[in-house]
């Protein structure tokens, strides 16, 4: 399943104030939806919509699924702590893992809100960084450019 995202490039907008050229700014972006799974058990998904190209870093909120319920309380306890006994796997929504050093899931929901989860995936191999998540690998190119 896809999802539309609307990025916004600020940096323009803040040198460009006429309505057109803001209209221009505003793309809407098809972004993939990716599920998290631990010990082959669906917990939920994220779009991973925020990444670090260079280090191969992709996060972004993460959507628990019922199945996360049952490793919730464990996954708080080691929000600071080596989490590779959960086994966290991430791919595609219909697709393929995503080849990664490491997954991890941050929970600070009980402090935060529901909304205080985020799924990061780690160590992504180049290229299939860029194959993945061109819009990352855009926007820190023109974050150089700037």
């Amino acid at each position: 399943m896809m999802v539309a995202t609307a990025v916004l490039n600020a940096r323009y907008l803040a040198d460009e104030l006429s309505f057109g050229k803001l209209i221009s700014a505003l793309q809407v972006i098809s972004m993939p939806r990716f599920e998290a799974f631990s010990n082959g058990q669906h917990i939920g998904w994220s779009d991973l919509e925020l990444g670090d190209p260079p280090m191969g870093v992709a996060f972004g909120v993460f959507v628990p699924a019922p199945g996360y319920s049952s490793i919730q309380e464990q996954v708080r306890a080691c929000a600071q702590c080596d989490q590779s006994h959960f086994n966290f796997t991430v791919r595609i929504v219909d697709g393929e893992e995503i080849r990664a050093a490491g997954v991890s899931v941050a929970d600070y929901s009980a402090d935060c809100g529901e909304d205080a989860i985020e799924l990061s995936v780690l160590g992504i191999e180049y290229p299939a960084y860029g194959d993945v998540f061109p819009e990352h690998v855009a926007a820190y190119k023109r974050q150089l450019s700037s």
